[in-house]
């Protein structure tokens, strides 16, 4: 009996990766670790910062917009980004990410204050390939740069970026980043951990990370 051949399209592809956790991974969270530690973010200048200036700070990590921010500061969006880079030359850092990751170094914000409040202490359980790309985008590498050190498809990363915002209940990716730091999920050196176990009430069960999946989330490809 003759063997059919298979339809176009539908042979067999060699995946672009041995497995999960497999080789690009491990080399690409090393490579990450190292720049990351390079940063050295607890050290340098600490410029004196208003509490209002303090509160916008803690705004952005907290996952809020641009827009939002500017409503909270009284100003526009534009404004609000200059204050930004003001703060981060102040504190010698060239990206805004590394910029949040000094001013949690430095004390300006408490790491628990970067936590959400559904978000139960010990829950998180994100995946070897999750954990090396949030590393990657902590370096300040695009999401298409981190996919392609990671040997993955932009849309696989996408896809995982989506996993790792839903379980840590964030509003954004820089917001997902800051708060895989604080947590300890990605190691970035110099940035304290958050000490303080949030387990969710017995009595008062509430629903996890409500705005996972939609609500007034902002786009996968945000900041």
């Amino acid at each position: 009996m003759p063997v059919q051949a298979e339809a176009p399209g539908l042979e067999k592809r060699t995946p672009r990766r041995p497995f999960e956790g497999g080789d690009d991974t491990r080399a690409a969270l090393e490579w990450g670790r190292e720049r990351l530690d390079a940063l050295n973010v607890a050290s340098g200048p600490r410029p004196e910062l208003t509490s209002h200036e303090v509160e916008l700070l803690l705004g952005y990590m907290n996952g809020l917009s641009y827009e939002e921010l500017g409503q909270l500061a009284g100003t526009d969006a534009r404004r609000v980004n200059a204050l930004y880079s003001r703060i981060s030359t102040g504190l010698r850092m060239k990206g805004r990410l590394q910029a949040m990751f000094a001013v949690l170094a430095r004390g300006y914000v408490r790491p628990e204050q970067v936590v959400p409040e559904e978000l139960a202490w010990g829950e998180v359980a994100l995946s070897a390939d999750t954990v090396a790309l949030l590393t990657l985008l902590a370096c300040n590498l695009s999401q298409e740069g981190a996919a392609a050190k990671l040997g993955l498809r932009y849309a696989q990363a996408q896809y995982l970026l989506l996993i790792a915002r839903a379980e840590l209940c964030a509003k954004n990716s820089h917001n997902a980043i800051l708060i895989a730091a604080v947590l300890g999920v990605i190691d970035v050196p110099g940035v304290p951990r958050c000490e303080v176990p949030k387990p969710p009430s017995a009595a008062e069960p509430t629903e996890r990370c409500p705005t996972a999946g939609g609500g007034s989330q902002t786009d996968l490809a945000d900041r």
